[in-house]
């Protein structure tokens, strides 16, 4: 999941050294810390939590090259970040669309069920969305179907994929100052290729892959 995120904010995000925002402090949070801490231009990492002690503790588990500050304030945290990731478990929404400013890029990636709201509703009025896979989000994507039951929006503005952008199917980013969101849902495409890296990886270190055999 955090892989993919990194993805998506390389292919959508305005291109330069970025300012992360990672929103929540869950195993997500850590994870993100830990895959954006691997691309050599994305080195500062700013983070918000409900729970100041958590947000701490994560930050004191990230790779030595990340520099990460934990904020004490969302809007803080918003205003500075050129890249947000939602990151939470959260039923209420934290974010709202006219704290956004334009340039950035904004990942959904906590709310993975059809009851999960992490942002405001006019956070999909600011600007285009992307898509993991366009079923998965008409099934549990609920802040794209809030927005289209309340007719703001129709299924047909949530046609592209990161997929299709990195295919040339789709266009991505169309200016700088556009604000780009990406909604992901993790994919069973995900699962098989982290186990073909680590199949690979087993190989190369001196261990003998198996085929895994369906029951």
């Amino acid at each position: 999941t955090a892989a993919s995120t990194v993805v998506a904010t390389q292919t959508l995000a305005n291109p330069g050294p970025k300012t992360i925002g990672l929103i929540g402090t869950g195993a997500l949070a850590e994870a993100h810390l830990t895959a954006f801490g691997a691309q050599s231009d994305t080195m500062r990492v700013v983070l918000w939590g409900r729970k100041p002690e958590a947000a701490h503790a994560i930050a004191q588990q990230a790779p030595s090259q990340v520099k990460v500050e934990v904020y004490d304030k969302l809007a803080d945290l918003i205003a500075e970040a050129d890249v947000l990731c939602t990151l939470t478990a959260s039923s209420d929404p934290i974010l709202g669309g006219s704290q956004l400013r334009p340039g950035q890029h904004i990942n959904l990636v906590g709310s993975s069920t059809a009851n999960d709201l992490e942002v405001q509703a006019d956070v999909l009025t600011r600007g285009p969305a992307w898509l993991d896979d366009i079923a998965a989000a008409k099934a549990n994507a609920a802040e794209i179907r809030r927005i289209v039951d309340q007719g703001h929006k129709t299924w047909a503005d949530f046609t592209c994929t990161i997929g299709g952008v990195l295919a040339g199917d789709h266009p991505g980013r169309q200016h700088r100052n556009e604000i780009t969101i990406f909604k992901s849902l993790g994919l069973f495409a995900q699962d098989i290729l982290a186990a073909q890296a680590v199949l690979k990886s087993s190989a190369h270190f001196g261990g003998e892959p198996r085929r895994i055999q369906s029951p």
